[in-house]
């Protein structure tokens, strides 16, 4: 489901597939789209996933799930990834779509549901969420 419109933007997450065996990765499709009706531009940088997204990870027992070895390290980087930025501008009506590859970051080792919540900033400071999804592994 979208998430509450932000600056003339809104933001949806959806899951690769709605069941992903215990070993396999668990994708999320990320869409940005721009919803304001007047020549306005939504504007927004990307750099890498798990730096441009917020992402809370909730598993099976509805705890906190840690991030990986690979995501702790990508998270604890003190490189920014500059060289890597681009900005991003969206004319209205038009979709921006990215993967957010959740196992890979955050340990889902575990049988059973998990809520996955994601937002991200634009370039305004402003947070963009989408609504929360759930992935089940099985």
């Amino acid at each position: 489901m979208w998430g509450i419109m932000v600056n003339g933007a809104r933001m949806m997450c959806v899951p690769e597939k709605d069941r992903v065996p215990r070993y396999d990765r668990v994708v999320l499709r990320i869409i940005i789209e721009n919803m304001a009706s007047s020549d306005g531009e939504y504007e927004f940088f990307s750099t890498h996933p798990l730096l441009d997204y917020d992402a809370e990870v909730k598993g099976p027992n509805a705890e906190l799930v840690a991030l990986t070895a690979e995501g702790e390290a990508l998270r604890n980087s003190t490189r920014h990834m500059v060289e890597r930025q681009i900005d991003r501008h969206l004319k209205p009506g038009e979709t921006f779509t990215e993967y957010f590859f959740v196992s890979d970051w955050f340990r889902m080792d575990e049988v059973g549901d998990y809520q996955v919540a994601i937002s991200r900033k634009d370039e305004t400071g402003s947070v963009l969420s989408a609504e929360p999804c759930v992935v089940m592994r099985i």
